[in-house]
């Protein structure tokens, strides 16, 4: 089983291998909505399942114990997961952080007191809810430094006057209690919102802070993020979380009360099957709570003890796979950082940006994508597109409608409007005004890797990013290897063989002297040989420059025919390229005396039939039904760098600097930008989809894929 490998890091490749099978395949970039369970973690489970008997914790029987103290024994390892020392914190298990969040906005309101609440702009939707229990009054914080005016002055900031004044002095009523909820860590954007302001209301002097507790969702921040109890006085009164956005299994959630303010849930009216102690249903009704624990008056009914079981699998499989969220913390802070860089500089073809993140690097990355004309890609588009490349990303407002609108800038007037025409939550193919309606967001966890990362980026570079169109210009084929090339004419057409390009490389110069193949780096002038091939004739016509030609040279070219076969098949040594080379050697005597003329030493053509190398004969490309083509121009190339910048001339002229640059680094195409004044008719046919990361992928007409 796959473990820490050492004392700060984790093996992330093992374990995804050993414990995430169903990873194959598939990118899982939304750990925020849940993270994924390991396969160990499953068959401990399963395993321990059909061994044990767990009864109801609420009988007797021997079954029964044994659950209620399996469920005890989770309780106490939860909160010596979050260093909560059990003297001072309890653990109620519920369904989930909304569910903990409605525990407490129930209890507070429930025994005769007014609740009045404050919450954060970037609350969950579950922690927004609370206000409308909230009878004496409410307050919506829009900004971190709104908050922090609050804690120094105890004054709100509000345009409603009236709330302005319920809301200042409302806790300060005996019958009153205050409650503000804030979330550790946007489920949007992964901003932290500062744990301080928990201990600073709670030792503030301020009138306006009395009776005030606290409320803290932090279903977000566990996910990938230690939460330290070790300070009762600085942690917070009541904090909910997820259990399966830590572990992936079970789907449970908890909520952490820190007993010296249990007294403002012990209150409530409503209780459930477990939680008293005693019941007078005929008569006048009376009932007793439970007094002997915070989580036994709380939590009402059976609780759900079989996930509690699982969740003590969950938690010693995740300590034994990543050893703590310090690792966790880590390794996914290294991850987000580098897939939050390289989303950021994606740029189209313009130079304008293609996603819009909404919040600087943090620990989640919400985003929209725009085109190259700066209008919104849908996000349906982008949902679909993700789903058939099986990347699974969240889509729409994420349950955070105040940091939705917020980082959209869209105001309530907007919203209203929007829902008036019909704008409902999960709408992904509508606009308000100009504006999306909802975001993308990509989150990562414990087992993510660099490969889910750069799967993402790859994907919207390629799917959304738009390239500069590029065509073919020209096309360079070098008949004879290392001599110059020859230009393929507008509007031919050229086949691909297994090698390459048809006709590239298909012959040699020999130095008869030496037996040697020659290479220009020996013998320079045969930069001053010109090749070409004329397909109708079937001939390869070989013309030279005029300063190694000499009138001892009857023609102006020499013309050998393609399918030329009287020769000899000789194996000659190439020392440059350390490989045998198999030739059919030209024995034509007007042949050798055209070439030794122009380059003034012995030597005549040859045809190229095999190459070698010490394991035999190089391999060469089965291209049947094949829908990928690679382009090589040999395996193992010629050296030209020691002659950039050294180009020859033709026929006492400067060339061209494309076709310099081109002819000394060996190219075989030379790419130019679709502009206005070139047209598709003048591109020979090839149109290129995208470039990328140094491998050129060319999309052609057809369907096919070269690669080179």
């Amino acid at each position: 089983m796959a473990s820490i490998s050492h004392g700060h890091e984790y093996d992330v490749e093992e374990i995804r291998q050993s414990d995430y099978p169903m990873l194959k395949g598939e990118t899982y970039l939304d750990h925020a909505g849940t993270t994924l369970y390991s396969s160990s973690l499953l068959k401990e489970y399963m395993e321990n399942m059909t061994k044990s008997i767990y009864g109801n914790p609420h009988s007797g029987s021997t079954s029964s114990q044994l659950a209620t103290a399996r469920v005890q024994k989770t309780r106490e390892h939860v909160l010596q997961f979050f260093r909560a020392d059990p003297e001072h914190f309890d653990l109620v298990f519920v369904l989930n952080a909304t569910n903990a969040m409605k525990l407490v906005a129930e209890a507070f309101t429930s025994h005769g007191k007014r609740l009045w609440y404050e919450y954060h702009l970037e609350s969950h939707t579950s922690a927004v809810g609370i206000r409308e229990l909230a009878s004496a009054g409410r307050h919506c914080f829009e900004s971190n430094n709104e908050v922090e005016n609050w804690l120094e002055e105890g004054h709100l900031v509000t345009g409603n006057q009236i709330e302005n004044t319920i809301m200042n002095g409302s806790a300060t009523q005996s019958q009153e209690l205050g409650l503000f909820s804030y979330p550790g860590q946007s489920n949007m954007t992964g901003a932290r919102l500062p744990l301080n302001w928990v201990g600073r209301l709670r030792h503030s002097k301020n009138p306006a802070h009395d009776r005030v507790y606290t409320l803290l969702d932090a279903a977000a921040l566990a996910s990938t993020t230690p939460l330290d109890f070790s300070d009762p006085e600085e942690a917070a009164d009541f904090t909910a979380i997820s259990f399966y956005k830590i572990f992936g299994f079970p789907d449970l959630g908890g909520l952490i009360v820190r007993k010296g303010s249990a007294h403002c849930l012990l209150q409530r009216r409503y209780f459930g099957g477990g939680t008293v102690d005693m019941v007078v249903c005929n008569g006048d009704p009376w009932h007793s709570m439970k007094d002997s624990s915070v989580h036994g008056a709380l939590e009402d009914g059976t609780l759900p003890f079989h996930s509690i079981v699982a969740l003590d699998y969950a938690l010693a499989t995740y300590q034994r796979l990543y050893g703590s969220l310090e690792h966790v913390t880590r390794h996914t802070s290294r991850l987000i950082s580098q897939m939050y860089h390289k989303l950021t500089a994606l740029r189209h073809q313009n130079g304008k940006k293609v996603c819009e993140v909404y919040k600087d690097l943090q620990r989640i990355i919400a985003f929209n994508i725009k085109s190259d004309d700066g209008s919104w890609v849908k996000l349906s588009d982008l949902e679909n597109a993700a789903n058939e490349q099986h990347i699974h990303i969240r889509i729409g407002d994420v349950c955070n409608h105040g940091g939705f609108a917020r980082h959209l800038g869209l105001e309530a007037w907007e919203l209203i409007r929007s829902f008036r025409a019909g704008v409902r939550c999960g709408c992904k193919n509508v606009m308000i005004g100009d504006k999306p309606s909802g975001i993308a967001r990509v989150s990562l966890g414990a087992m993510s890797n660099m490969e889910d990362v750069d799967t993402f980026v790859n994907f919207i570079r390629q799917t959304f990013t738009s390239r500069v169109s590029l065509y073919i210009q020209n096309i360079l084929i070098y008949p004879i290897r290392g001599c110059s090339a020859w230009w393929v004419d507008d509007g031919a057409s050229v086949d691909i063989a297994s090698h390459g390009l048809y006709w590239d490389a298909q012959w040699c110069l020999v130095d008869l002297q030496t037996g040697t193949i020659m290479t220009p780096k020996r013998y320079p002038r045969m930069f001053l040989v010109y090749p070409e091939i004329d397909l109708s004739a079937r001939i390869l016509r070989i013309r030279v420059h005029r300063s190694v030609w000499t009138h001892s040279m009857t023609d102006q070219f020499l013309t050998v025919f393609l399918d030329h076969e009287d020769s000899n098949d000789i194996m000659f040594w190439d020392e440059e390229r350390r490989i045998s080379v198999q030739l059919l050697l030209y024995k034509e005597p007007d042949i050798q005396a055209f070439l030794t003329s122009a380059l003034g030493i012995p030597c005549t053509l040859a045809k190229i039939l095999k190459e070698q190398v010490a394991d035999g004969i190089l391999s060469e490309t089965n291209t049947d039904n094949l829908d990928e083509i690679t382009i090589t121009n040999d395996c193992r190339p010629l050296d030209y760098s020691w002659l950039r910048g050294k180009a020859p001339k033709a026929n006492g002229a400067q060339r061209p600097r494309q076709v310099s640059v081109a002819e000394t680094l060996g190219a075989n195409i030379v790419l130019s930008p679709l502009s206005e004044n070139v047209g598709p008719d003048q591109s020979k046919g090839l149109h290129f989809a995208y470039i990328d990361d140094g491998k050129t992928l060319f999309q052609i007409q057809g369907g096919q894929v070269v690669s080179f």
